[in-house]
């Protein structure tokens, strides 16, 4: 999957944006391709459009998905020709065996772990695993977060294909900075740490519609977490004219579900400059990372909590 970007922008609402998403099944039967394999459609849920400088999370060339759940399956890449409505769905190919039986199970990126577990993606990282290099402002080019069929199970009847939606493993923070003051400087990072692991791991309980996120799992099974998490622009970004939330761009940030009810305990936002540190510190207070979520972060820097030059 990947983001691309649409370069009009809109005007910016103050809010954060909860994605819906809803599986659905085919009410006929769709016939197998007819070499022993069935054409599975998936889509992206609509909401992960919320992004006003970017089209959300689409498909590309060469993505797979697998099944898990009485049988273990993997589709084959796709291809350009199985990707539809604008790269937000697909039409993956599983061997018939899928149909083949009654079943429940679900759908995820195909490095989820084989069992229940739905891994937040921090093995891209350049460095520690939680360092994340975008292009440039407004262009979130890397897959920061796996996708799942969400917290249910997906039921599969004989002979009928299913046609399921996908969501995001975790919250994708968008961080808008602007400032009137400081026009001459150039952004070349974002951070967002917390006193709560917030890279890792989620445990999805699919039966029970529940998950587990990095803050129980606290690395467990070999599995890394942190507690920070940060991207780097590779062309940094200029601040002359970015006097508003409506003329700037955002910087992402994928942070992994954290279970309901249990928010991260503390956070702080770290804007780098070329000439200095912008700190926006919220230590005394909380912050919800849910199961599929976007939320637009919106960072002036002559409010911040403060600036340190060099």
């Amino acid at each position: 999957m990947k983001f691309n970007i649409n370069k009009l922008l809109a005007v910016l609402v103050v809010a954060s944006l909860g994605v819906a998403c809803n599986k659905e099944q085919l009410q006929d039967k769709i016939p197998s391709s007819g070499n022993g394999t069935v054409q599975v459609v998936v889509s992206i849920d609509n909401g992960t459009r919320s992004f006003s400088d970017a089209e959300g999370v689409k498909w590309e060339v060469g993505d797979s998905i697998k099944y898990a759940g009485g049988v273990e399956l993997t589709s084959e890449p796709l291809t350009d020709k199985q990707i539809t409505d604008n790269g937000y769905k697909a039409s993956f190919t599983f061997d018939k065996s899928l149909i083949e039986a009654d079943r429940t199970g679900w759908f995820c990126s195909t490095k989820c772990h084989p069992t229940n577990y739905t891994e937040v993606e921090f093995t891209l990282g350049t460095d520690n695993g939680n360092l994340f290099t975008q292009a440039e402002a407004g262009q979130m080019n890397s897959r920061y977060l796996f996708l799942h069929s969400g917290t249910g199970l997906v039921s599969i009847t004989q002979g009928v294909v299913p046609e399921v939606k996908m969501e995001i493993a975790g919250s994708i923070f968008r961080v808008i900075p602007y400032t009137t003051k400081y026009n001459d400087e150039k952004i070349l990072s974002v951070k967002l740490s917390s006193k709560t692991n917030l890279v890792g791991t989620v445990s999805y309980d699919r039966g029970g519609k529940t998950y587990t996120g990095v803050t129980e799992l606290n690395g467990g099974d070999g599995w890394k977490s942190y507690n920070f998490v940060k991207a780097n622009l590779g062309t940094p970004f200029s601040l002359q004219g970015i006097t508003s939330a409506e003329t700037s761009k955002g910087i992402y940030l994928a942070v992994a579900a954290t279970p309901a009810g249990k928010p991260l305990n503390g956070y702080k936002y770290e804007v780098k400059t070329d000439k200095a540190t912008y700190v926006f510190n919220a230590m005394d207070k909380s912050l919800a990372v849910r199961n599929n979520f976007v939320k637009n972060v919106y960072l002036n820097l002559d409010k911040a909590t403060s600036r340190v030059e060099g």
